[in-house]
């Protein structure tokens, strides 16, 4: 009888714990600042300027063409968010996730992306001149045709990433990780490249500082400008 009585208060206090953790979770995740956003989550075309949305949970969101001038997302989870043609000039997004989001053609000169996550988002014609993407995360990424001229990409990961005529004039790509990515037709003149690996990409055709003699061996070279 001790044995069955045992048994049964176990079995309560092990219920009572798992209800407190769903309460907490109930408790903890409305406080994520989601639900501060009356257009949530289709927020296409509207105007967002200036707002603090630093920590927000705003993942599958819809910011397409949305006006995100100099917004607060530091630290967001924007993961598989669209900013198609949307302006977030000025935006910050340090330490935002942004994984296999989609902001192609959109507007980001002089956002701060450092340390953000960028994993396999579409960033094809994206405007990211003087943007800080300092140890951003752009693993597989695909800025296809993008302006980064004069960004910083310092310790920046872009293995993988396609670049493919993208303009790199005057970045800083020191100590930028680009192993196996493709720079077919990119514009890399006057580009810092200290002590940026290249090891197995593919520069067919791009425009590279000259003279630029750190290149591995392994990898193709094409003439400078």
């Amino acid at each position: 009888m001790k044995v069955r009585f045992s048994s049964l208060a176990i079995s309560v206090g092990i219920l009572g714990i798992a209800g407190a953790l769903v309460w907490l979770s109930w408790r903890w995740y409305p406080s994520q600042q989601q639900s501060n956003l009356d257009c949530y989550p289709n927020c296409s075309a509207a105007t967002l300027a200036d707002q603090n949305l630093a920590q927000s949970q705003l993942s599958r969101s819809d910011f397409t063409g949305a006006d995100l001038r100099s917004v607060d997302l530091r630290q967001a989870d924007l993961v598989m968010a669209v900013f198609s043609a949307a302006t977030l000039r000025n935006a910050l997004l340090a330490g935002a996730d942004l994984s296999n989001a989609r902001l192609d053609g959109a507007d980001l000169r002089e956002a701060d992306l450092q340390g953000a996550t960028l994993r396999s988002a579409d960033m094809r014609a994206a405007d990211l001149r003087e943007a800080n993407l300092t140890g951003a995360d752009l693993r597989g990424a695909d800025l296809t045709g993008a302006l980064l001229d004069r960004a910083l990409l310092n310790n920046a990961l872009l293995d993988a990433a396609v670049l493919n005529l993208a303009s790199l004039h005057r970045a800083d790509l020191t100590g930028a990780n680009l192993k196996q990515a493709s720079l077919r037709e990119a514009d890399l003149r006057s580009a810092t490249l200290d002590g940026a690996d290249f090891t197995g990409a593919d520069l067919m055709g791009a425009r590279l500082p000259w003279p630029f003699e750190s290149l591995p061996v392994s990898t193709p070279r094409s003439s400078g400008d």
